[in-house]
């Protein structure tokens, strides 16, 4: 083990909402499974978005 304590999803989220990173309503606009999903934005980019390549905002 590398010593590098990775935090629960919970705080990972709030970590990446409190950023203001991941613009809610353009995020859902762009990508509209995340509704059909009922993720909110922030939750979508770190289990899935990130890895697909999605963009978390509009000027990312």
């Amino acid at each position: 083990m590398s010593g590098i304590e990775i935090p629960p999803f919970e705080k990972q989220v709030r970590l990446i909402r409190a950023t203001g990173q991941v613009h809610s309503t353009w995020y859902r606009e762009r990508y509209p499974e995340v509704d059909a999903m009922q993720l909110h934005p922030a939750e979508h980019y770190l289990l899935l978005g990130a890895d697909l390549g999605r963009n978390p905002g509009r000027g990312f």
